[in-house]
Order: structure tokens, then C-alpha cells, then sequence
């Protein structure tokens, strides 16, 4: 009789799944990461289906502003349909507004009684408001019909398009209702249309490779390591199974340094675009164009995250990552929302902001252009600034209120412990999301992690980037035994903790013990430094 050789079949897996709702949301979340270089192109013009439109060349400005006049004048006639009007083969924005003069008064202050909320107010020249104000002083004003004044716009010495403004009238109207006209030409170089598509090409690429690199290899690892061993060593495969919630790898990007300077490059690229964003963002008699308008304005919010990046690398240089409280990256998204567009309707109705605007547009012109040129170089510095400071005004003021109110707190309620397990100690997004997962809210015997934000709330100095919450981007493992639920892991990634090696007193020293479980394990001391346990299968994460 043969000799039968037993032979072991493969050893058995842990079940894990991902829980299908905080997968969508993680979806959705990458989604919208990916495609934040396409959705410029809401506004802006692809490359290959439009003319290309140089910018005019005259033998004089007054050549250019006589011929461009006339051109309009002819052109844009019909002005019947008042409000917001967009030629797409020339590339032209025009923006009517009605004046009714009736009882219009010649002594009235020119500026801020008349020509504030005007279309295009914070472009005019020097030139364009002395025509505004002759008209408004006039005793003749009908002498002022079909006549009018231009300029031209150039951003960094480039050439990017001219405006001009004139007056009209419409048939039937009485005599002292008149029709001021603003309309821009925008310069389009479909070369540089070009280059710009593969720039955002290689934008989204960076973008993709800092997702997979920072999370979604993490998680993958995470997933193999959880099938093939479980949470602990020596599990039973058979009696114990898991449910993944992954986290929104958003902040994993934002704080990148190069991924938002990259995007605050691709922003000011497109300067003649941000420029009619601006305007449009004011009208209301066209109010697709005006949402497009406000979608891209949003991409500004770039801006503010190169600041929190910049800021985070000054922070940890000059160890004074106390003085400054993360931001959630969604309250800053939420922020630039309304505070861009009020910039905008401010950038119109507001005479100091409109006199800063004048200032700055004029301050590279030559004196004998300054009457009609306008170099939107230091304009738009200040707009980037005023939309970057934003995250860093509410991020340097914070901690001070915040020690005010928490003393006020213990004098009036005792004091309650941080459940920095609990999936609640989020960003605002996820924890309007967590409210829905039934699973997450389940009573269990055991809830772990969070130790790293202890850690933080014991000394800002551990953070990795100390203006940007990352508590969003964990997972969280809930870990079923017999089919019960019977422990909740909060997972960070280890990457958000600064070990401080070279500071002896903080520093994070690998701990002789190795972990009890599959991930890393940060044990704080009451007395000295905290210590790091290694799992004997590496892993980013850390409970």
C-alpha cells in the first residue's frame, strides 16, 4: 500500500472589507483632488478650439484706442439686451450698465457717489475715470455719447488684453438715460494654451503620485498585512474578521508644499482669466456665468494652503509650533467660498480697496503710461495675499483665545477628558460623515489609537505640520469576533508624528518591547519622553 504524505492546504485569510460608505466618500474626495487642474477649463478656453487673438499692434496708444473704440462702438451697437454679453470667436467681455442721469447732480463727488459699482471699476486708468467725471460734471453730457477711453492690461511686462469703456444710447430712451459700456478683449496664444494643458497634465500626475505614496499604498499594506495576520498575532482566522473605514486622504496633499505651489503657479498662468472671474463674480444679469465665475475663483483656495505651507516649514524651523492652531482644510475651503466673492463685490462698491487697486495697478507703469496702462503684477500679489493670510489670521489668534476660554471653562464646569479614539475628534466633513455610519457609533468593550493627537495636545512641538488637521485622513479598524463587535482602532499614520531625534528631551526612541499588535504602538510616559513600539511586520500606521 503507497505511503500517503499529508500535505497543508493555505493557511486561511482574515475577511476584510471596506466599508462601502466611507469608500465612496474617499472616491469622491480623490475625484475632486484629481480633477483640480481640469475644472479651470469650466472658464477657460482649450487649446486647438478657438483663434488665436494677438494683441494689437499701433504705431501709438492713441491709434490703438481710436481703432478699438470704433471696432466696439460697431460691433456691440445692439445694446438691447442690457447686463452681460461674451463674444467667444474674439475673445471679448462686455458688461453694460444703465445711467440715468435725470437727476443726476453735476456737483456730485465723482468717485465715491458716482463711479463706485461701475463694471470694471478697479481696472480704469487714470484716463478712463477723468472721462467719467468730465462727463459727470458736464452741462453737455449728450456731447459725450459714442465716445469713450481704453486701456491696456499687461501682467509681468506681457501684454494680456485691453478694455475699453464708452457711452451710448438706446433708441427710445429719454435723453438722459445713458448706457455705459465696459468691454475687455482678452489676448489667447494657443501655444501657450498648450502648454499650459500639459502643465496641469503633469499637475494631476504629481497630484496622483503624492496620493499613492502618502495613503493609498499605506492602505493597501494596511489591507494584505490585516488578511494575512490579523490586527494581533496569533488570531484565529476563523472566528475573527474586520471592517476598514478609510479616511479622506485630502490633507495628505494639501500639506505638500510643492503640489500647492504648483497650483498657485497654474493659478496666476491663467492671470487675464482671473481677472473676468472677478468681474463676472459682480454682475448678476448672467448668473451661469456668474456661478462659473465663483467655481473658478475657488481655485484661489490654493492660495491659502501654500500659506499653511510655507508657515508649517517656518513653524517647525523656528520651534514655535505652539503658537499657531491647525486648520480643518474643509473650514478653509468653506472660508475662501464667501470670502472671495466678498472680495470681489468689495473690489467694486469699496472706495479704499479700489483706490489700493488703482495704486498697485499703476505702480510698475512708466510715468508717460500711467494714463493708460495698468501692470496687474503687484494687484494680483495682494490679492494672493489677502486670500492667504486668511487660514494664518484665525491660526496665530487662536491659541490665545483658546487659553482664555479653556480657563474660563475650569472655573465654571469640570474640566472633561478628549476621546482622541473616537472618530467625532475629526475634521468637519467626517464628522458630519460619521453621524451616518451606524458601525461607528456601536458600543464596544475596547477603543484604542488616538495617542498621537495626546501626544500633540502635550507638546505642538510632535506635529509634522502644525497648520494643517490631518485627523482626517485616518482609518478606522472595527475588529469583530464571532461576529461581534469588540474593538475600535483609531490608525494614524506614522509619517504625522516628528520623533524629535535631535532633541534628546523629546525625543521618540524605538522602544525595546516589540508591539502587541500588527502596527505601531506610541506608549506615553508621564516623566520623560514617549516610546515607540515596533510590530514585528512593519507598518506606517500607528494606534
Amino acid at each position: 500500500m503507497p505511503k500517503v504524505v499529508a500535505v497543508a492546504g493555505p493557511a486561511r485569510e482574515f475577511r476584510v472589507h471596506r466599508n462601502r460608505g466611507a469608500w465612496l466618500l474617499c472616491v469622491v474626495m480623490l475625484a475632486n483632488l484629481i480633477s483640480i487642474p481640469a475644472r479651470a477649463y469650466l472658464s477657460e478656453s482649450f487649446p486647438g478650439l478657438d483663434p488665436t487673438i494677438d494683441a494689437p499692434v499701433f504705431a501709438s496708444f492713441a491709434a490703438l484706442e481710436n481703432a478699438t473704440l470704433t471696432a466696439y462702438m460697431t460691433t456691440y451697437i445692439d445694446v438691447s439686451a442690457l447686463g452681460y454679453q461674451y463674444d467667444d470667436t474674439n475673445s471679448i467681455y462686455v458688461l453694460r450698465r444703465t445711467l440715468n442721469m435725470s437727476t443726476t447732480s453735476t456737483t456730485l463727488r465723482c468717485f465715491q457717489e458716482f463711479a463706485l459699482g461701475l463694471p470694471g471699476l478697479i481696472y480704469y486708468t487714470a484716463a478712463q475715470l477723468n472721462f467719467l467725471c468730465a462727463f459727470l460734471a458736464s452741462d453737455t453730457r449728450l456731447s459725450y455719447v459714442n465716445r469713450g477711453s481704453c486701456h491696456v492690461d499687461r501682467s509681468c511686462a506681457l501684454d494680456i488684453g485691453h478694455s475699453c469703456i464708452w457711452l451710448s444710447q438706446r433708441k427710445g430712451d429719454h435723453p438722459d438715460v445713458y448706457i455705459l459700456s465696459y468691454a475687455y478683449t482678452a489676448v489667447r496664444w494657443n501655444d501657450w494654451l498648450w502648454i499650459k494643458l500639459f502643465y496641469r497634465i503633469a499637475i494631476t500626475g504629481l497630484v496622483s503620485q503624492r496620493l499613492y505614496s502618502g495613503y493609498w499604498r499605506h492602505v493597501r499594506d494596511l489591507e494584505i498585512v490585516l488578511r494575512q495576520h490579523g490586527h494581533c498575532p496569533g488570531l484565529d482566522a476563523h472566528k475573527w474578521r474586520y471592517e476598514l473605514v478609510l479616511g479622506d486622504p485630502t490633507a495628505i496633499v494639501l500639506m505638500d508644499s510643492w503640489v500647492a505651489f504648483a497650483l498657485v503657479v497654474d493659478t496666476w498662468l491663467s492671470t487675464n482669466t482671473i481677472g473676468v472671474a472677478i468681474l463676472l463674480a459682480t454682475q448678476v444679469d448672467d448668473l451661469w456665468a456668474m456661478f462659473l465665475s465663483l467655481v473658478y475663483l475657488s481655485r484661489t483656495v490654493w492660495f491659502a494652503y501654500f500659506g499653511l505651507c510655507a508657515t508649517a516649514h517656518t513653524l517647525k524651523k523656528w520651534r514655535f509650533e505652539h503658537a499657531f492652531s491647525e486648520v480643518d482644510p474643509t473650514l478653509v475651503a468653506v472660508a475662501v467660498a464667501i470670502y472671495g466673492p466678498l472680495l470681489s463685490q468689495l473690489s467694486a462698491h469699496m472706495e479704499g480697496l479700489v483706490r489700493l487697486y488703482h495704486w498697485l495697478f499703476a505702480l510698475c507703469v512708466p510715468e508717460n503710461a500711467e494714463a493708460h496702462e495698468n501692470e496687474l503684477g503687484p494687484g494680483c500679489a495682494m490679492f494672493t495675499l489677502m486670500i492667504g493670510s486668511l487660514p494664518l489670521l484665525y491660526g496665530f489668534a487662536h491659541p490665545r483665545w483658546a487659553r482664555r476660554m479653556h480657563a474660563w471653562k475650569r472655573k465654571v464646569a469640570p474640566a472633561v477628558l478628549q476621546d482622541y479614539a473616537s472618530p467625532l475628534y475629526n475634521g468637519l466633513k467626517n464628522r458630519v460623515f460619521v453621524r451616518f455610519l451606524s458601525t461607528l457609533h456601536t458600543p464596544t468593550l475596547r477603543a484604542e489609537g488616538g495617542s498621537v493627537y495626546a501626544l500633540f495636545a502635550t507638546n505642538p512641538r510632535y506635529k509634522n505640520c502644525p497648520t494643517i488637521s490631518l485627523r482626517s485622513a485616518d482609518c478606522f479598524l472595527l475588529c469583530y469576533h464571532n461576529e461581534a463587535l469588540v474593538t475600535k482602532i483609531r490608525l494614524s499614520l506614522l509619517d504625522n508624528l516628528d520623533r524629535n531625534l535631535a532633541d534628546p528631551a523629546l525625543a521618540v526612541r524605538i522602544a525595546s518591547v516589540v508591539a502587541t499588535s500588527n502596527m505601531n504602538e506610541l506608549v506615553l510616559h508621564p516623566s520623560q519622553p514617549p516610546t515607540l513600539r515596533r510590530p514585528r511586520i512593519p507598518s506606517p500606521w500607528c494606534i
